[in-house]
C-alpha cells in the first residue's frame, strides 16, 4: 500500500520529501533546484546544469561516471531543465534497483544518493570556472537546443503568445535564454551562476520507490551541513487582469499547417472553490474530445484539426488553441470573431499569435484568419469515421447513421457534481 507524503526541512531552504510505494522494484532520487526567472541568468544556470552531468572531482569524465553507474547495477542519471509559472526548474534525478537485489547485501540506495550529491555539490572545475573544452560542447547543444524549438510548431505558437501577454513579466522569459545570452557566457559566469543557486535557491529533494529513504535522507543532510545557505524569497509577479489594447500578431512560416493560440487573462483566483471551477470551465470547454469546441469546431464545422484549451492558474491565463491546413481553392470562409465570446463568459480575447505559411484574402476579418468551408457530410463524417471505438465507451451500440451521434449527458452531470458539490 502506498504510504502518505511526508516532507521536512534538511537544512535552511532545503526540503527532503519521501514516499514509500511497494509495488515497485526501484528507487528513484531527484534534486530540483528552483530559482525565479532572470532576464540575463537563464541561459548561464542551464549551461551550469548540463555541466554538473558531465562528472564530479571523483569521477573526471564520462567513462569514470558511466562505470560508476555500471556499480550501481545499472543506474540511469538524467538531468532537466523546465519552467513552473515565473521560476526555472533545474532536476537532477538518478533511478536504479532496490537494495534487496543486491548480489552482495550492499545498499545501492547510499551510492544513489552518494553519486548525487557528488555531482551537485562537488563539480570538477578548472580553478574558479568550468573547464573550456566541457563548456563549449555544452554551449553548442544548448544553441542548437533553443534553435530546434521552433520544430514544434504548436508549443512554439504558445510560447510567442504567452511571451507576449506576460512582456515585462519573469513568467514570458524562456527556459533555456536566448541565443545572444548563451553565446555570451563564459565558464567562470556559468559557475558564478552555480554558486549563486546553490546558496540562494530552493532545493527539493524527492524519494521514490520501494526501498528505505533514510540513507538518502542522512546522506544529503550530511552534505548540506557544510554548505553555505541564505535562499531568497522573491515576491511573485501577477499578471494585470486587463490589457490595454488587444494585441494581434502573425508570423509568415514555410509550412502546411497554420496553428492559433488565443490568450485570455482570468485573474488570479485566490479560493480553492473558485480555482477548481476555473479548471472544469476550462474542461468543458476545450479539454477533451467531448468538449465545446472540439465538439462544434472540430466535428460538427469540421475547420480544424484539433482544438484545445488549457489554464495556467499561476500566471492566470487561459490559452486556446488549433491547427488546420491551408486551403486551396475559393473554398473558404472568415468568420467575425466576437470581441466578447457568449460561450466563454466574464473573458475577452487580449492576446493573440498565428503562424501560418499563407496570406489570407480575407483582410476583415478580426485576427486575418479563413477558415475552410465545410465540405458535403463532413459534420457527420468525423463521428462516423470510427463508430466502433465511441461505442464501446459511451454506449453499448453504434450511432445509427442519420443521426449525429452525441456523448450523454449523464456522465457530464457526474462530473461537475464531483468537482463542485460543498
Amino acid at each position: 500500500m502506498t504510504g502518505p507524503l511526508q516532507r521536512r526541512a534538511i537544512a535552511d531552504g532545503v526540503w527532503f520529501s519521501r514516499i514509500h510505494d511497494p509495488k515497485f522494484y526501484h528507487n528513484s532520487i531527484s534534486v530540483t533546484i528552483i530559482t525565479p526567472l532572470a532576464e540575463g541568468k537563464t541561459s548561464a544556470a542551464v549551461l551550469a546544469a548540463y555541466l554538473l552531468r558531465m562528472g564530479s572531482r571523483r569521477c573526471r569524465d564520462m567513462t569514470e561516471l558511466e562505470c560508476r553507474l555500471a556499480d550501481l547495477y545499472g543506474a540511469v542519471l538524467d538531468t532537466d531543465v523546465s519552467r513552473h509559472g515565473e521560476n526555472q526548474l533545474l532536476t537532477f534525478s538518478i533511478a536504479g534497483a532496490d537494495d534487496r537485489f543486491a548480489l552482495e547485501g550492499e545498499s545501492i540506495s547510499r551510492g544513489y544518493a552518494e553519486l548525487l550529491g557528488e555531482i551537485l555539490l562537488e563539480p570538477k572545475v578548472e580553478g574558479d570556472a568550468f573547464p573550456e573544452e566541457a563548456f563549449r560542447l555544452e554551449q553548442q547543444y544548448l544553441i542548437d537546443t533553443i534553435e530546434a524549438e521552433i520544430n514544434d510548431k504548436r508549443s512554439y505558437a504558445a510560447q510567442r503568445c504567452t511571451a507576449e501577454m506576460g512582456r515585462g513579466c519573469r513568467f514570458a522569459l524562456p527556459r533555456y535564454g536566448t541565443v545572444q545570452e548563451t553565446l555570451s557566457a563564459t565558464p567562470k559566469e556559468a559557475y558564478d551562476r552555480y554558486r549563486e543557486l546553490i546558496r540562494t535557491a530552493r532545493i527539493e529533494i524527492f524519494f521514490s520507490g520501494c526501498g528505505s529513504p533514510d540513507y538518502a535522507e542522512e546522506v544529503f543532510t550530511k552534505l548540506f551541513d557544510g554548505v553555505e545557505r541564505a535562499p531568497l524569497c522573491p515576491t511573485p509577479q501577477r499578471l494585470p487582469l486587463r490589457a490595454e489594447r488587444v494585441t494581434e500578431l502573425a508570423e509568415q512560416l514555410p509550412m502546411s499547417q497554420s496553428k492559433l493560440v488565443l490568450g485570455f487573462r482570468t485573474g488570479l483566483p485566490q479560493q480553492r472553490r473558485v480555482r477548481t471551477a476555473l479548471r472544469v470551465m476550462t474542461a468543458l470547454l476545450g479539454g477533451s474530445t467531448g468538449s465545446r469546441l472540439f465538439t462544434n469546431v472540430r466535428e460538427r464545422l469540421g475547420c480544424c484539426y484539433y482544438c484545445g484549451a488549457r489554464v495556467n492558474c499561476l500566471p492566470a491565463y487561459c490559452l486556446l488553441n488549433a491547427a488546420w491546413r491551408r486551403p486551396t481553392g475559393s473554398g473558404c470562409k472568415a468568420p467575425s470573431w466576437p470581441r466578447s465570446p457568449t460561450w466563454l463568459p466574464g473573458i475577452s480575447p487580449r492576446r493573440s499569435f498565428l503562424t501560418s505559411s499563407w496570406r489570407s484574402k480575407a483582410r476583415s476579418a478580426p485576427l486575418g484568419i479563413a477558415w475552410p468551408a465545410p465540405r458535403a457530410g463532413i459534420s457527420a463524417g468525423f463521428c462516423r469515421g470510427i463508430p466502433s471505438r465511441r461505442s464501446r465507451i459511451w454506449r453499448r451500440s453504434p450511432p445509427s447513421p442519420r443521426k449525429r451521434w452525441r456523448p450523454p449527458r449523464q456522465r457530464l452531470h457526474w462530473i461537475l457534481c464531483s468537482f463542485c458539490r460543498p
